[in-house]
């Protein structure tokens, strides 16, 4: 017979080791393998809320996004102007919309090449959403079920943002430039609302990131 602890030879029926003095029938051990154990129950749970928390923001972003008008373009002086409300798939069909202000040619061509160009980088910025969705659907199915909660809560957390980051410099970038000196343009409702769906994910991940290694 031998100490759980120190692993000392003890006398048969000995209760006490005498050399670590630690009680045999003490559930010390018990006790530190089931908080052990509550603490990884605990961090896997957190992984999966805020892992679910990231891919529903992500999710919405991408819905409104694609599906909503995120822009408010105006066309004139203040004296006489129009505006009107489009989406990312209006970018592509714009022309007919532009000739019905007063601009040269020329300007409507430059105006609309503009529009079909930021149109493209909103549609390659939406990509990365759906580039990331699929790099974690590969992630768990090629991933050990004991490990992939911490590994998809993790990973995902810390890298999620990034779709979002580039959807919204891309927005703010193109919002200044597309119309040049011949309107302005102004985010939609909607748009701000992604902005708030992406700052609250931020957080959500800088919360995340603190529980699993705080300072």
């Amino acid at each position: 017979m031998y100490c759980k602890y120190c692993g000392k030879p003890l006398s048969d029926g000995a209760r006490f080791c005498g050399f670590c003095g630690k009680d045999q029938e003490s559930s010390e051990t018990e006790n530190s393998i089931t908080k052990t154990e509550v603490r990884v129950t605990n961090r896997n749970l957190r992984a999966i809320i805020c892992t679910l928390i990231a891919l529903t923001l992500n999710l919405l972003v991408f819905i409104f996004a694609l599906f909503t008008d995120l822009f408010d373009i105006r066309f004139g002086n203040d004296y006489f102007s129009t505006d009107f409300k489009i989406g990312i798939f209006d970018l592509f069909d714009n022309a007919k919309k532009i000739s019905s202000f007063s601009l040269n040619s020329d300007s409507i061509q430059q105006v609309s090449s503009s529009m079909i160009t930021f149109g493209v980088i909103l549609v390659i910025s939406l990509a990365l959403f759906v580039v990331y969705y699929i790099y974690y659907v590969f992630s768990y199915s090629f991933t050990k079920q004991d490990q992939f909660v911490s590994i998809f809560g993790k990973n995902y957390n810390n890298f999620s943002i990034i779709p979002a980051c580039v959807f919204i410099l891309v927005t703010v970038i193109g919002m200044y430039n597309i119309v040049g000196e011949y309107g302005s343009i102004t985010p939609t409702a909607t748009l701000i609302s992604i902005y708030v769906f992406c700052g609250i994910q931020f957080i959500i991940n800088k919360v995340y990131l603190y529980m699993e290694y705080p300072v």
